[in-house]
């Protein structure tokens, strides 16, 4: 796999990926065995209808789309790990050239910002001293225990206390 970035404006980055042959060829395999996992067919239990049967029912053309996506979906993340690209979102991926021996496709990304933080350790604040007088300190103690009191329906006359 080869991987190739380039800085576009508004910070995004194009990021294009070349796939040689070895690598579709794999990719088309797993095509195969994920597609005959949910193939069905009368004679066969589903999943157990022969690969070749398979590729001549399903066709070429879509064995390939589905090596495609499976092999741009995989490789797209391998390629973002190796340009250690912080990606926020992908804006357009498109395939440039699908042929059997290569695959070449292009993503538009927009990364993450790079922050960059000023001298903030040097910072110094002032700290206001809080003063709290007793009758504040009894005033929330009521309060807590007014909140947290159990009320019990009676029957009896009501009783002070």
């Amino acid at each position: 796999m080869e991987t190739k970035t380039e800085r576009l404006k508004n910070g995004e980055i194009k990021l294009t990926v070349n796939l040689a042959k070895e690598e579709l060829d794999s990719y088309l395999k797993k095509a195969k065995d994920l597609l005959a996992t949910s193939f069905k067919m009368d004679g066969f239990r589903k999943g157990k209808v022969p690969p070749k049967i398979i590729q001549e029912k399903i066709g070429e053309k879509e064995l390939r789309q589905e090596a495609e996506s499976l092999a741009i979906k995989d490789s797209f993340v391998r390629a973002i790990e190796k340009e250690k690209i912080n990606l926020l979102e992908t804006i357009e991926t498109k395939v440039l050239k699908n042929e059997p021996s290569f695959l070449e496709y292009q993503a538009i990304l927009l990364p993450l910002p790079e922050i960059i933080l000023g001298d903030y350790k040097n910072i110094e604040v002032e700290r206001k001293e809080l003063k709290v007088t007793d009758e504040e300190v009894e005033n929330a103690l009521k309060y807590i225990q007014n909140s947290r009191a159990d009320y019990k329906d009676t029957d009896s006359p009501i009783q002070k206390g």
